[in-house]
């Protein structure tokens, strides 16, 4: 998840938690109950499975990537003792020239070709320095390095529809917050503490921005003059 959306399923999580420790004010059937088991139910999905999925789909790129500095490492050791031996025997190093600048399906392809052409000639470049098996270490790579963008075009699927499903959570759980906004405000309307903690929980946290929350004992900023806050501060995380 982004570092906003991260910071919005804290706020979703500490409201959560607020119903938690009061529910006895907000009994079943009432829409402030309602609108708390929505906001369960946004945690429980951003939990589980979702979350899982854009672990995965990090450590595949991740994987990914090791593997294409590492294939390109071995093509381009190759590539230098095929021009070394070209010096000697002109052409050697015919197919055996790496692109400066690559994406992956090129990568694949040029492995196979310095591939098809090192088998002939293994030995000539083994006797100029690369190791024994260097093709068998070659080919190991590369397959490895096709199964891991297979993976990452399956996890790039499944990753953007685990995105739609957290846009969606995090919607849902905002629309359900900012119902809460009014309930709350009734409910508590004569508890300025409590009306003061609930502002604090709502409270978006974003990484690097500190921000100073109201001491849990004092009201939040102009509740000491009105019972329910401005209409406009309502919407805290959207």
């Amino acid at each position: 998840m982004t570092k906003r959306q991260i910071a919005k399923f804290e706020v979703c999580r500490r409201s959560g938690d607020f119903g938690s420790k009061h529910q006895q004010y907000f009994p079943p059937g009432s829409a402030g109950a309602q609108a708390f088991a929505e906001i369960a139910g946004v945690l429980n999905g951003l939990s589980t499975s979702h979350q899982a999925t854009l672990a995965a789909a990090r450590e595949g790129l991740s994987t990914k990537k090791q593997l294409r500095v590492d294939l390109r490492e071995q093509l381009e050791h190759i590539e230098t003792a095929a021009r070394g031996i070209a010096r000697t025997t002109p052409g050697f190093d015919d197919g055996f020239r790496l692109p400066k600048r690559s994406n992956d399906r090129i990568l694949q392809a040029s492995a196979r070709v310095f591939l098809g052409k090192s088998a002939p000639v293994a030995a000539r470049l083994v006797a100029f320095g690369l190791p024994d098996g260097f093709t068998e270490r070659l080919r190991a790579t590369l397959d490895q390095f096709e199964a891991a963008i297979a993976l990452c075009d399956d996890g790039s699927r499944e990753t953007a529809a685990a995105q739609v499903a957290i846009k969606a959570g995090i919607k849902t759980g905002t629309e359900a917050l900012t119902r809460l906004d009014l309930i709350v405000a009734n409910v508590f309307k004569d508890d300025a503490g409590i009306r003061a903690q609930w502002e604090r929980d709502r409270r978006q946290r974003m990484s690097g921005r500190r921000t100073q929350p109201p001491a849990a004992d004092q009201p939040a900023k102009g509740e000491a003059t009105t019972a329910q806050p401005a209409a406009n501060s309502l919407v805290a995380t959207q």
